[in-house]
């Protein structure tokens, strides 16, 4: 399907003026899992360095609802019993090579910070939004 004009735009107008203003610089290692679920760097796919936008915000899932006792009281203090965050990271698809994408597993590095992917989807447009759960520190 082609890009529409406003797609065009926004590609072409919008992504870099974003990227240069609230971006931070990410590495994104290709990674590929062997049949035993050991990872490994891909080497069919090259590690990307990368002007991309971090966000993380406070997640809360929902309240559990029920009888939990309280110091030996019972009763229900209605809040969550756990509390996270869900980090994300935007890329340019442009960032990629043709005919290749993020995938589900690769790492990231921003922030001094180690990422895992655990979802790569497509926003329609120009960008990848990838979901990312902490693995630790980088070294």
């Amino acid at each position: 399907m082609a890009a529409s004009r406003w797609d065009q735009i926004v590609k072409s107008h919008l992504d870099g003026p974003v990227d240069a203003h609230f971006g931070e610089r990410a590495v994104i290692t290709p990674m590929t899992r062997s049949p035993n679920g050991r990872s490994s760097v891909d080497p069919d796919r090259e590690v990307i360095q990368v002007a991309a936008i971090f966000t993380r915000r406070p997640h809360r899932p929902g309240i559990e609802h029920g009888n939990r006792s309280i110091g030996g009281r019972g009763g229900n203090q209605m809040r969550s019993l756990v509390e996270g965050d869900m980090p994300k990271l935007s890329v340019p698809d442009s960032a990629f090579a043709p005919g290749t994408r993020p995938r589900q597993g690769d790492l990231v590095e921003i922030r001094d910070e180690r990422f895992e992917v655990v979802s790569a989807k497509h926003d329609g447009t120009s960008r990848y939004r990838l979901d990312l759960i902490a693995i630790g520190a980088s070294t």
